[in-house]
């Protein structure tokens, strides 16, 4: 038997070498707030109210300073009232005046009604005497609404907070002289924020 043994002569084949592709790639953080952001804005309360005198006068008190919490119905600051207290006191006056005329003009009515009735006065004796009373009765309820816009006008002396919150500005001081809505004070109240 005869053996042959081939033995390769060809050159061994060289090993193939992986040609490395580059590849595109990010790094991925956690967005569980761990990378610290800044954004710019101003942050404010929902509710802001400037407060204001509804009538003139001069500041006698302020009664709140910048950062103060206050409640509802609290004194903020109080115009001085002397002249609304004599507008007051004018109108009662002025009140007592047409109860006193209209009581005159009543009991003059029915005076003339009986001597109307006797055929001692005239129709328009009577006619007068009625409108007398009517219009005296009148002047009355206007003297009585007179008093009650002066009564009112005193209120309005005296600046509160309508709610309960703090005081974010201040804007004038004592005796400075100031008109029906100049802002006086601003306060801020609610739990939400714009």
């Amino acid at each position: 038997t005869v053996f042959l043994v081939f033995s390769a002569c060809a050159e061994a084949e060289p090993a193939v070498e992986d040609v490395l592709r580059p590849v595109r790639y990010e790094q991925v953080y956690s967005t569980g707030g761990t990378r610290p952001r800044s954004f710019s804005g101003i942050a404010r309360a929902a509710v802001e109210s400037r407060l204001s005198f509804k009538v003139a006068g001069t500041v006698q008190k302020i009664a709140v300073q910048v950062g103060d919490r206050v409640r509802a119905g609290q004194l903020i600051a109080e115009i001085d009232p002397t002249d609304f207290r004599l507008q007051v006191q004018r109108a009662e006056a002025s009140l007592e005046q047409a109860k006193a005329q209209s009581l005159q003009a009543e009991q003059n009515n029915k005076r003339i009604g009986l001597l109307y009735e006797n055929r001692n006065a005239s129709r328009s004796d009577l006619d007068a005497a009625r409108a007398a009373a009517k219009s005296a009765a009148a002047h009355v309820q206007a003297m009585e609404k007179q008093l009650e816009l002066a009564q009112r006008q005193l209120g309005y002396t005296r600046l509160t907070a309508p709610t309960s919150g703090a005081i974010a500005t201040v804007n004038v001081e004592p005796n400075e002289n100031v008109q029906p809505g100049t802002a006086i004070a601003q306060m801020t109240s609610g739990a939400n924020i714009e």
